[in-house]
């Protein structure tokens, strides 16, 4: 009996690994290399290149708030083909008060192949708009001047950029030693990390008619202290917790100002100045802080880090200087900094985001209890359940060579049928030959 299980599983994980090697084979996604320096005065955004265009905007940073590409005022505009404009609010990544900024459209061919992708360029605001952005954001937003079919996401499908539109961040690797931050970014598939048996996948539902990317946690764990998310306890309804990589700003909302002191003891003080908040003796030595998001699926450990962590500043005022803001909205804001250790995964098919971690101490998938656990029973159904998996993956492999088949035998039914007609001509080319040769003896 033990043999038979065995062998049933090592067929099992066989079957597995042919199914998840041919899903690998049809993947289509486009990679795009992450880069940015440290040790200097501040810490830069993740960026990719463009080099093949003309105009003085190569470097892209990924905008999650964002749907169209969105460039500064310095940006050259010739050769480009305008066609709209208007005011709109600034997404609250960029603006925390809701400032007011001029866009104009224009018509843009990215990596000198897709053109007619639309991009805004902002003439006057320029300390808002001071970056070239890759627009991300699964919905036309602030931008009431456009339509859902001329986003990014859904350009890029339609000229077959995006195989579908699936996005992911990979894992920070750090450099230490020539001061470089380096990620990949996949556009257009699910990466095949997200098959993977060899890690840990965590995900939460993105709602579908948000045009941003967020989730809704239920607790918090800061400072070791764990308080609820809850935002109106009536409604039983909890804080969004929107993702952001246009720049590594934390947003909490004011509304969980006063839950906020109580997680850290009121040991945070804010700037007058920069807004930031000063927080003495909240960080470890390697500058930053855990936080843990709890939902009921999954703990999700992430990291808060000291606003000059990665920099060269080192005075000791600066090192209780966090990145966290308050703001007037009603949701939270968290940059992808915070996720360096994951890769994250968007997926705009069915509104999840995903988290993939092969370290087991910074991502806990929750596993439901039953009421009435039968353990005969649950037995019973594992069986079933890998029965099934078997006789589907069977099924899948038998179509394959099937299909493998019909075109091994359609191919050789081909030749054979043109061998058949050539022997037929030079048999008939025989035939009348013959008979001409007897005609002339006659």
């Amino acid at each position: 009996m033990i043999k038979f299980l065995k062998s049933k599983s090592l067929f099992k994980h066989f079957l597995i690994l042919i199914l998840s090697n041919l899903i690998y084979a049809n993947q289509k996604y486009n990679t795009l290399d992450l880069t940015t320096s440290f040790g200097k005065d501040e810490l830069n955004q993740l960026y990719f290149n463009d080099n093949s265009q003309k105009y003085k905007c190569k470097n892209w940073i990924p905008a999650l708030f964002n749907p169209i590409m969105l460039i500064h005022s310095g940006v050259s505009m010739v050769e480009l083909s305008y066609f709209d404009s208007y005011d709109m609010t600034s997404p609250p990544v960029f603006s925390t008060n809701g400032q007011m900024i001029d866009i104009s459209l224009y018509y843009y061919i990215f990596f000198d192949k897709y053109d007619d992708i639309i991009f805004g360029k902002n003439f006057f605001n320029n300390d808002i708009i001071n970056q070239c952005y890759f627009g991300l954001s699964k919905g036309v937003g602030n931008y009431q001047n456009i339509n859902e079919s001329q986003i990014n996401l859904n350009m890029l499908k339609n000229k077959k950029f995006f195989a579908e539109k699936i996005f992911s961040f990979d894992k920070w690797t750090i450099n230490e030693n020539n001061n470089t931050i380096n990620s990949f970014l996949y556009l257009g598939d699910i990466h095949e990390n997200f098959f993977s048996k060899n890690g840990i996948i965590g995900s939460c539902k993105a709602e579908e008619k948000d045009p941003y990317w967020g989730c809704s946690f239920k607790e918090m764990n800061f400072n070791n202290n764990t308080i609820s998310l809850i935002k109106d306890k009536n409604k039983s309804e909890y804080y969004k917790i929107y993702f952001s990589s246009e720049n590594h700003l934390i947003i909490f909302p004011e509304l969980f100002k006063d839950e906020f002191n109580k997680m850290t003891k009121d040991i945070c003080k804010e700037d007058e100045n920069s807004k930031y908040l000063y927080c003495n003796d909240l960080f470890n030595p390697e500058d930053y802080i855990s936080m843990k998001l709890i939902d009921d699926n999954m703990i999700i450990t992430i990291e808060v880090d000291n606003l000059n962590r990665f920099t060269s500043k080192d005075s000791s005022e600066e090192k209780h200087k966090t990145r966290i803001k308050f703001d007037k909205n009603e949701f939270f804001i968290f940059p992808l900094i915070m996720f360096k250790n994951f890769h994250v995964q968007f997926d705009s098919n069915d509104n999840i985001i995903s988290f993939y971690t092969t370290n087991e101490k910074i991502l806990e998938l929750i596993k439901k209890k039953e009421d009435n656990p039968d353990p005969e029973r649950k037995e019973q159904e594992n069986d079933s359940s890998d029965a099934g998996t078997i006789i589907l993956i069977i099924i899948i492999v038998l179509l394959i060579l099937a299909l493998g088949f019909g075109v091994f035998w359609f191919i050789k039914r081909r030749s054979s049928n043109e061998k058949n007609i050539n022997k037929y001509n030079k048999f008939e080319e025989d035939e009348t030959l013959q008979n001409m040769n007897e005609k002339r003896v006659f």
